[in-house]
């Protein structure tokens, strides 16, 4: 047990849990930065209320005896938010997107205790299409990248992800290889 702890700090960035033999990594995708900085900004920004209220009615809160009551709301609201800051953080780390030449695999963080982890076969791509919409999206390069198979699968959708033009053009560089019995290293 303790090996499989520590290796946790041994395993490189081009490995993950039910990699099959062989099988290399090409890309590994999470949600642009932004995504994940401007939430963090307001949680950051509403943190500071404490401090504001206290700077404007410390005088009354002095006099009235309600510093206690005040110190401890102050820490429940500072408590929630980091909370909060580490709930979309954890996210964030967790929700990722693997390319292999042999695989596209989505692991989707749906809530501290819930995971859903689906996979898609490279030779089963038949289109992948790229949508960027508003003006941060196409001022930072981030959009969505939607990977269509010829099955009755349901179409996979990699959203807010960071330059989806250069993921799309890997992804269909790896079909192509795939099809024709190249190998993507």
């Amino acid at each position: 047990m303790t090996r499989e702890l520590l290796s946790i700090f041994k395993e490189s960035r081009d490995s993950f849990e039910g990699q099959e033999p062989g099988e290399n990594v090409i890309l590994l995708i999470r949600r642009h930065p932004f995504t994940i900085i401007v939430p963090l900004l307001f949680i950051f920004l509403f943190s500071l209320i404490p401090l504001l209220a206290w700077q404007v009615i410390s005088g009354e809160i002095m006099k009235r005896g309600w510093s206690d009551l005040f110190f401890f709301a102050s820490s429940i609201w500072l408590l929630f938010f980091w909370i909060l800051g580490f709930y979309l953080l954890t996210l964030y780390a967790l929700n990722t997107v693997i390319v292999t030449h042999k695989r596209i695999i989505e692991s989707e963080q749906e809530g501290f205790f819930r995971r859903k982890v689906s996979e898609l076969h490279i030779y089963r791509v038949q289109d992948v299409s790229v949508r960027t919409h508003g003006f941060f999206q196409t001022l930072l390069s981030f959009g969505d990248v939607s990977v269509q198979t010829a099955a009755e699968a349901r179409e996979f959708n990699f959203y807010q992800i960071a330059h989806p033009e250069k993921v799309k053009d890997i992804i269909m560089k790896a079909v192509s290889s795939q099809r024709s019995g190249l190998r993507l290293d």
